[in-house]
């Protein structure tokens, strides 16, 4: 679970799941809980990137990730991987985890019928909260550039100029046509 705390309540932005392969199904517990970092960290990557991360883990023996001495095979590419992100693991006690695990977990014959100790948060109540603090914008064009203003300016450009002409044209350009463009130009 990706959240975020707003008001003092940690608040979910997106939930994600997978399913292990049968080789995967085989893995020591620890290994899988890494792995599900792995995988959810990656998945949530264009989040993480350049923000200060809490790994809140109810799986204790993951907060020897960071003082491994020396990983081999699939545990050294997987710590390697996770290099790129600033984080920070903290654990938590499973039974605070009904946010994360709801889904995950069965619920026992001794916890059925009782009230979880952690309020439960409707992901889309104030959504509108949590999107203003991830700055999510819409762009939105001035009024006072019209139609032909923008294929001016698309005709301008040095990269894009040429290409809009043969689309504009219905040219099929020839591979010296393309030689002659700029490299961002080519790519169009």
């Amino acid at each position: 679970m990706l959240s975020q705390v707003r008001d003092g309540q940690e608040r979910p932005i997106a939930f994600f799941s997978r399913v292990m392969n049968p080789a995967q199904r085989n893995y020591c517990p620890t290994r899988r809980e890494l792995l599900a970092v792995i995988a959810s960290m990656q998945h949530f990557r264009h989040y993480l990137l350049n923000n200060h991360v809490i790994l809140r883990t109810d799986h204790h023996s993951l907060k020897w990730l960071r003082t491994f001495k020396q990983p081999e095979g699939i545990l050294a590419r997987w710590i390697e991987t996770l290099t790129e992100f600033d984080f920070s693991i903290e654990h938590r006690p499973g039974r605070l985890h009904c946010n994360a695990d709801g889904l995950s977990r069965p619920t026992c014959k001794q916890c059925w019928g009782r009230v979880p100790k952690t309020p439960w948060v409707d992901e889309l109540d104030r959504a509108n909260d949590v999107t203003d603090s991830l700055l999510i914008r819409a762009l939105q064009l001035s009024p006072e550039l019209s139609d032909q203003d923008i294929g001016k300016m698309q005709g301008d450009d040095p990269a894009f100029g040429p290409v809009r002409s043969f689309l504009l044209n219905d040219v099929q350009p020839t591979p010296d046509d393309l030689r002659a463009l700029p490299p961002d130009g080519r790519k169009l």
